[in-house]
């Protein structure tokens, strides 16, 4: 249900520029928290899976580390509009917004990989990452707060069993009311 209504409100903000700044603050401290867990440098590149049609958190790594990110989501109109907000706002250049899912996506050439609260298959998605990253690839994962579970798809043992090499919860430093923490997960 809230994912469904997150997906409807993105679509209906991604034509205003004025709601997308305002969408963009709501995200802005998260995205700076999730920078400095996963040590997001310049050179690296940057996978965010369920970019959705306002690909708030792409935006803000493009701009806080110059970093090349690219955007994957499930849902075609979601891309399209993606899209013409990365082209709106200039990011072109640093931004690639493609359509596809992270169950089947190739991570190898991405040094960090970050999957959004909203995606449905998180499981799914986080084996195939865990079996075909590279060596050392940082893996960020938004976790909604205990009271929000229910509405999201979580992250079984089995997956968190997956991670041999640094697995960390993080407590978010900022207010969100869905989400409360961020795992990072190193591949080694």
């Amino acid at each position: 249900m809230i994912i469904t209504w997150t997906s409807w409100m993105e679509k209906r903000i991604s034509f205003s520029q004025t709601l997308i700044n305002l969408y963009n603050k709501y995200y802005k401290r998260l995205v700076e928290n999730e920078v400095e867990i996963a040590d997001i440098r310049d050179e690296d590149r940057v996978l965010c899976i369920g970019g959705g049609s306002v690909p708030c958190t792409a935006l803000q790594i493009a701009r806080l580390t110059k970093a090349k990110v690219y955007v994957l989501d499930v849902d075609e109109e979601a891309v399209n509009r993606a899209r013409e907000i990365v082209e709106k706002l200039g990011l072109k250049d640093r931004i690639t917004v493609i359509w596809g899912s992270g169950e089947v996506v190739d991570p190898s050439d991405y040094d960090v990989i970050h999957v959004a609260l909203q995606v449905k298959s998180k499981n799914a998605v986080l084996e195939h990452i865990l079996k075909n990253s590279k060596r050392g690839a940082r893996i960020i994962v938004r976790k909604p707060k205990k009271r929000r579970r229910k509405f999201y798809s979580n992250i079984s043992s089995r997956i968190l069993n997956l991670c041999k090499g640094y697995c960390k919860n993080y407590n978010l430093n900022c207010y969100n009311p869905n989400m409360g923490e961020v795992l990072l997960m190193v591949k080694n």
